[in-house]
């Protein structure tokens, strides 16, 4: 089973106008090189990187991730 989760800095929930957050993908079964993209608001940004740092999140701005895997056989290969 693949799988990858997302998790924040964020303290209170509470984030103020330019504040930088960073990011963190937690993958399960995501093999010794997994591949990842961000995304705000469904458009691609940052990095192939396990982590994402942003300063220009605005109200109900939705931040994703997905992992491709590189074990073999994974299902699914993209969480």
């Amino acid at each position: 089973y693949t799988a990858v989760s997302l998790s924040s800095d964020v303290q209170n929930d509470f984030i103020c106008s330019g504040q930088a957050i960073t990011f963190t993908a937690s993958p399960e079964n995501g093999g010794i090189s997994p591949q990842y993209q961000w995304k705000l608001n469904g458009q691609n940004i940052g990095t192939n990187s396990k982590t994402l740092t942003i300063n220009t999140l605005k109200d109900n701005d939705v931040v994703s991730v997905t992992m491709k895997s590189s074990e073999n056989c994974p299902s699914p290969q993209i969480a």
